[in-house]
């Protein structure tokens, strides 16, 4: 897989570009905001439903020139998420179960290139990349017995270019509303994991290693309340997050599902993630 650093890599350098013309000249049409944004909510991975542990957290920044025309903007996340529970399996005479127990961590870095000709509208160029890690105990169990154990973990990374609409209600008191709607049509993906059971019935040990590459669209909106203090240049803003991948093309089952009668493998090929979102930062 391509490293993390080397795929964020056009964003930071876009960045430079706008922040060392900005640097020199001390223009008031140059604003700066830097602030941390914290996310809280639920991410559904394949078959799995994960709540955060303590959430989602991380930088973030935003340079804006020209009156606020043109502008770049950066951000971090980073938080673990967990879950517990079971999947039914094809079996309506034992009803044999997937009990599983998951530890995973996400991380994204959000980066976007903005214009607004007009003070309520704006489009803008956004990149986004992710990195995944899944670890799941997993417990195969039955009304009779149970009759395995195992390990799945996985690694994956995604990368997209796309496009967002941007809009912004006139304030009211310190107050305004923002939007935006961003759409993601080619999401590179690469994923590679491990699947480790342990059968009562079988003396030998069920146990792959498999790599898989796709390139689900995306969708991501977000809305948001902003409060701009008076006497202190500071912001605080409270919204909702909403982001969904899906892959068009048909689920490939592996060895696993076809050995458990169906149900048991992890459609990786969906992502979620919704929440609220707080964020606090600075103007400069």
């Amino acid at each position: 897989m391509p490293s993390r650093f080397l795929a964020i890599l056009p964003p930071i350098a876009l960045l430079g570009i706008l922040c060392g013309p900005a640097a020199v000249t001390a223009s008031p049409d140059v604003r700066l905001d830097v602030g941390v944004r914290y996310l809280y909510g639920d991410w559904r991975w394949g078959a799995f439903k994960m709540n955060s542990e303590a959430g989602m957290a991380g930088p973030q920044a935003r340079l804006a020139i020209l009156g606020g025309r043109w502008a770049m903007r950066v951000a971090y996340l980073t938080g673990d998420f967990a879950a517990v529970g079971a999947i039914p399996l094809d079996d309506p005479l034992y009803h044999s179960r997937k009990n599983y127990a998951v530890d995973d961590r996400r991380e994204t870095f959000d980066g976007a290139l903005e214009f607004r000709p007009l003070p309520a509208f704006g489009a803008a160029l956004v990149y986004r990349f992710a990195r995944y890690e899944h670890t799941a105990r997993i417990v195969l169990d039955s009304d009779q017995r149970a009759y395995g154990e195992g390990l799945e973990s996985t690694i994956a990374e995604s990368s997209a270019w796309g496009l967002a609409a941007r809009s912004e209600l006139p304030p009211v008191r310190g107050f305004r509303i923002t939007g935006e709607l961003a759409w993601f049509p080619r999401v590179h993906t690469e994923s590679s994991g491990r699947f480790a059971y342990t059968m009562s019935q079988r003396a030998d040990q069920l146990d792959e290693r498999w790599y898989d590459r796709f390139s689900p669209t995306g969708l991501r909106g977000v809305a948001e309340v902003n409060y701009a203090f008076n006497i202190l240049p500071a912001t605080l803003s409270a919204g909702y997050l909403y982001e969904r991948f899906d892959d068009d093309e048909a689920l490939r089952e592996d060895w696993l599902t076809d050995y458990l009668a169906g149900g048991a493998g992890r459609d990786l090929r969906q992502d979620l993630l919704q929440g609220v979102t707080l964020r606090a930062g600075f103007r400069f």
